[in-house]
């Protein structure tokens, strides 16, 4: 009877001990999970009306649109981030997004393109919105984005020619997850088009500066060639009278 009693003992050690180590493993796995650094889903491309785009044409501008999450084990960060450069084309520039105090910026520079974050106090979701412009045609394809070694999909596209039909759709579909804030596609369109005034302001400065540059450097060498011939005229010869010439010989 006693080695019965301390069978069942140590029996139930055992499947303490067993389901305490599934509990704890099931725990651990559980935050790993949900302490993941960045999350981005939703990815799709959508034009300034907010409708989703599913065709397009080459040279044609649209929105990389998705919904990231970023915080949980740390405030501040940086994950790699890659997307179909060969089908659509981001501006090199730094884009900035804000929720609260966290801040956002999606560093746009070529494979070295990044997502950095700051202030995220526990898990802080934003909308990520990304001014693109399509030189591939696609037919029928899913595009795609990485974030963090994370691979997320893109509706199917169809990007054609430019003297091509674009398919009307008989319904304008609305994307899908919490995108109604107009005033973040605003900015970014608005931010887009100020930098795009800025640079061209830049150009037409330098191109101003470097004709002046060549027009003082004309005057310059107009100056110094009136100098040179100043310098080398030659002077003029003095008349010498008969009388003189006789003085001279009797001397």
């Amino acid at each position: 009877m006693k080695k019965r009693i301390s069978f069942l003992i140590q029996a139930v050690g055992v499947l303490t001990l067993v389901l305490g180590n599934f509990f704890t493993a099931g725990t651990a796995l559980a935050d790993v999970i949900s302490t993941k650094e960045v999350v981005a889903d939703n990815a799709k491309t959508i034009d300034d009306k907010w409708a989703l785009v599913t065709q397009s044409k080459l040279n044609e501008d649209a929105n990389l649109a998705f919904d990231l999450t970023v915080g949980g084990l740390s405030q501040a960060g940086t994950v790699k981030f890659d997307y179909n450069a060969d089908y659509f084309k981001i501006k090199d520039k730094k884009f900035q997004f804000k929720n609260g105090n966290t801040k956002v910026v999606v560093d746009i520079d070529g494979e070295d393109s990044t997502i950095s974050w700051t202030n995220a106090i526990d898990k802080t979701d934003l909308e990520v919105i990304l001014p693109v412009k399509f030189n591939r045609t696609v037919n029928d394809r899913e595009l795609d984005l990485v974030v963090d070694d994370e691979e997320i999909k893109l509706p199917t596209l169809t990007v054609l020619d430019e003297d091509e039909k674009v398919k009307q759709d008989p319904t304008v579909e609305k994307p899908d997850g919490d995108l109604s804030d107009d005033n973040i596609l605003k900015e970014a369109l608005a931010d887009e088009k100020a930098s795009d005034e800025a640079e061209a302001v830049r150009q037409e400065q330098s191109a101003n500066k470097e004709k002046e540059a060549a027009e003082d450097e004309s005057d310059d060498a107009q100056k110094e060639r009136k100098s040179t011939k100043t310098r080398h005229k030659p002077m003029p010869l003095k008349r010498i009278s008969n009388q003189t010439l006789k003085r001279q010989k009797h001397c």
